[in-house]
């Protein structure tokens, strides 16, 4: 699964507010960016063409800007992806069958 048919998955769930693709913060960019009157949720997008290896840094600016945290992350991605993040980041799970995302994890106040 790749990163336009996960983020389809995700759009209806923003409620509210707007929504912003490829928003540039510190020195990455978020996936999507949700905001509302009353906080701004960044959400991070790993399919199963994506790496690891940016998602310290990914989340380090994220946690500058952002009330709360996502990442939406295949199968794939969830066993290293848990080792790395803290628990008040919340995971979204992508699977392989239907068209809904499985919530690992809510995302906590940042």
């Amino acid at each position: 699964m790749n990163d336009p048919e996960i983020r389809a998955r995700l759009y209806p769930l923003l409620q509210g507010g707007v929504y912003i693709d490829e928003l540039p913060t510190g020195t990455t960019r978020a996936d999507v960016v949700h905001i509302t009157e009353a906080f701004m949720h960044g959400y991070e997008v790993k399919g199963d063409g994506d790496t690891l290896q940016r998602v310290e840094n990914q989340l380090r600016c994220y946690a500058e800007v952002y009330d709360f945290v996502t990442f939406l992350v295949t199968e794939k991605h969830l066993p290293k992806l848990l080792l790395r993040l803290p628990e008040w980041v919340g995971v979204l799970v992508a699977e392989a069958e239907g068209s809904a995302l499985r919530e690992h994890r809510p995302a906590g106040y940042n």
